[in-house]
């Protein structure tokens, strides 16, 4: 820890080295002098410091001091050995030669304060970052299922049409949204139209109700709830088919439209279309016209037909009349209703008394039918049997 430069000394004129230095023995000058483990300076100099916290060094000499390595921290000063040198506590980290162990902060995916108590971000959560900031959240609409992540990457969108709350931990928790039903397979699936739901969830759509629909699907609330074509009223709750006679075209509040003049329709009609003319009238162009006379139109033709032979009819008829006394048969001919036909018929027919007598009936309806008169006016006077040789 001497030196002297003397040459032939006869007294003691060795020489202290600087602070935090030494020499071996017999040193003859003060570059002899260097610094002292856990020291650092050039040799001989006046300057030997000791290592700082965080720092170590070994060995004699002007080499620098050593820095503990990063997730470590040392307190000590002058240390002459890595051993003072401590590692952070658990899920934090520090970078080199770190002098307190509060210089360890929270690794990525991990929170906590400064200098221990890190915890793992939850499921749902990630960070980015190193230090003692707070895990964040994935957004809404997403989930996580992974601890400690440590990037927004692991948040995965749900299912299409379904929403979750910031920070959900897995698939579950993304509920179909408003408008929206859990079908088979966990597909959220549109209300369809005329339904409606409220709530978030896996619930079954709503029925706006008899009569009343609504504009499209999806629907959120009852309220989108109206009355559907055919119907009228304030509101879905109180829809009534359109009367008989009237129409309705478009879904909601307004009244039905009467049908145009001398047509009719059936109760809940949705079109004018289904505004048929009257007995006795045909459409024109949109416009129901009345028959003219000698014509007639029933709900079964819609148009206007000629009366038949010996009939006739007034303007708008649904049917037309006999002329004069003439009276109508159950085939819808008419036919004279007062004198009485008598038909004298000769026939000749390949068959027995008793057979002709048997099939007497038929007979009589050919001939009334030939003659246009009713059954009860045909008389068969009489009947000559002909023996007929076949050969």
């Amino acid at each position: 820890g001497q030196y002297s430069t003397a040459v032939g000394a006869t007294s003691n004129v060795c020489q202290e080295c600087p602070s935090n230095s030494n020499a071996a023995e017999a040193s003859d000058e003060e570059v002899d002098c260097t610094c002292n483990a856990g020291s650092s300076g050039p040799d001989g100099g006046n300057s030997c410091t000791q290592c700082a916290a965080g720092k170590y060094k070994m060995s004699m000499g002007d080499a620098a001091c050593t820095n503990c390595s990063a997730g470590q921290y040392s307190t000590a000063i002058g240390s002459t050995s890595n051993e003072v040198c401590q590692t952070c506590p658990a899920k934090s980290n520090s970078p080199e030669s770190s002098v307190k162990e509060i210089d360890c902060v929270c690794e990525a995916g991990n929170s906590g304060p400064d200098g221990g108590g890190c915890v793992a971000c939850a499921a749902g959560q990630y960070k980015m970052h190193t230090g003692s900031s707070e895990c964040q959240k994935c957004v809404e609409g997403t989930y996580s299922a992974s601890l400690a992540a440590i990037s927004a990457t692991v948040c995965l969108a749900c299912r299409d049409n379904s929403i979750s709350a910031a920070g959900s931990s897995a698939a579950s928790l993304c509920l179909c949204n408003a408008g929206y039903t859990q079908t088979v397979g966990s597909a959220c699936t549109a209300c369809k139209v005329g339904s409606y739901k409220v709530a978030l969830g896996p619930e079954a759509c709503t029925d706006c109700g008899a009569g009343a629909t609504t504009l499209r699907t999806a629907s959120t609330m009852i309220a989108t709830c109206v009355c559907d074509n055919g119907y009228t009223g304030a509101e879905a709750a109180s829809c009534a088919a359109c009367a008989a006679g009237s129409f309705k075209s478009s879904p909601g509040s307004a009244p039905c439209t009467k049908c145009r003049a001398f047509s009719n329709s059936r109760a809940g009609a949705d079109a004018a279309t289904l505004c048929d003319c009257n007995a006795g009238y045909t459409d024109t162009e949109g416009t129901c016209t009345a028959c003219a006379a000698g014509t007639f139109a029933n709900t079964q033709t819609k148009l206007c037909d000629t009366c038949p032979t010996l009939s006739t009819s007034t303007v708008a008829s649904a049917a037309c009349t006999c002329e004069g006394d003439l009276s109508k048969t159950s085939s819808g001919k008419c036919v004279n209703g007062n004198t009485p036909v008598v038909v004298n018929v000769v026939a000749l027919v390949e068959m027995s008394r008793a057979e002709f007598d048997a099939a007497r009936g038929d007979f009589l309806e050919g001939l009334a039918l030939a003659a246009g008169v009713s059954t009860a006016k045909v008389s068969i006077v009489s009947v000559v049997e002909v023996a007929v040789r076949r050969t």
